[in-house]
């Protein structure tokens, strides 16, 4: 078996090392194919366009476990100023969900806030994933009380 060692990306032409690509658990080679300083750029001149595709592909995923009740410009409308997650107040990455396999903890992450099986405008909040998934099932009075005690058990960083 031939193993490569570099690829040209498809953005600026440049034959790099394996390295400089991300991976990708969708194309043959297994990297995706544009290097990571395009990836950079992409991200930084088209953070509209990352936001719409993710608007998508956050709806087909939700599509397999709840009833949704909200298009992808109605998400679009509601995420498109918002940069930030609704709790922690970390800075959300739309280009990439995951780096190297993993979710990255600024990954934008849907939250139902009072977890019914229907997705709609006013049952959402955008999240980072590391918020949503400590969060949990959860609602907001439940999470806000755990945060509470765990804050008071281990107050300032024991």
């Amino acid at each position: 078996m031939i193993q490569i060692k570099s690829k040209v990306c498809i953005v600026c032409g440049k034959e790099k090392p394996l390295s400089d690509f991300y991976t990708s658990t969708v194309t043959t080679s297994g990297y995706r194919n544009s290097c990571k300083q395009c990836a950079k750029t992409y991200l930084t001149t088209n953070k509209e366009a990352c936001k719409s595709q993710w608007c998508g592909s956050t709806l087909r995923k939700h599509k397999e476990k709840f009833i949704i009740n909200i298009t992808t410009n109605e998400l679009y409308n509601y995420i498109k100023d918002k940069d930030h997650c609704e709790i922690c107040g970390k800075e959300l990455n739309f280009m990439y969900g995951s780096k190297g396999g993993k979710i990255q903890s600024n990954s934008p992450s849907l939250d139902r806030t009072n977890n019914e099986q229907e997705l709609n405008i006013k049952n959402i909040q955008l999240l980072c994933n590391e918020c949503n998934k400590t969060k949990g099932t959860k609602t907001m009075t439940e999470f806000i009380l755990y945060c509470n005690m765990v804050s008071q058990k281990y107050g300032e960083h024991r």
